[in-house]
């Protein structure tokens, strides 16, 4: 299931840049507003993103394929700027290793240093 993040959740910090988010831990964050219909995929508002190098694991981007919510990512990666994704997800993408590895970077490389989440729903930021 999708965990809950605060409508307003900033990344960073002030006087260290410790914190960040990756589009995989984004792609399970919604809303925690109880009565908030409409709350997931929070929007990114990103005010720093840095590229990250990571080690290529072909097995885990397989595996995340199947939990990751397609047009959330999509989405996600648009917003702070990767829009080499394709529009659709197919099964038999599962086998394209070019396919993976951009997966593998929208995910896993993509580093949010500092902006918010806002929820469109609640229209909070």
């Amino acid at each position: 299931g999708k965990r809950n993040a605060p409508c307003c959740f900033f990344f960073g910090n002030i006087h260290s840049h410790t914190s960040k988010m990756k589009l995989l831990t984004h792609n399970m964050f919604a809303c925690n507003v109880k009565k908030c219909a409409g709350s997931f995929p929070l929007t990114i508002l990103p005010s720093e993103v840095t590229p990250t190098e990571v080690e290529f694991k072909q097995p885990f981007i397989l595996k995340m394929l199947d939990r990751l919510d397609w047009e959330a990512l999509r989405k996600g990666a648009a917003q702070v700027g990767f829009n080499d994704l394709p529009e659709a997800f197919l099964p038999e993408m599962r086998e394209d290793e070019n396919f993976l590895k951009l997966v593998h970077k929208a995910i896993m490389e993509i580093d949010v240093i500092e902006g918010f989440l806002k929820c469109e729903a609640c229209e909070r930021s």
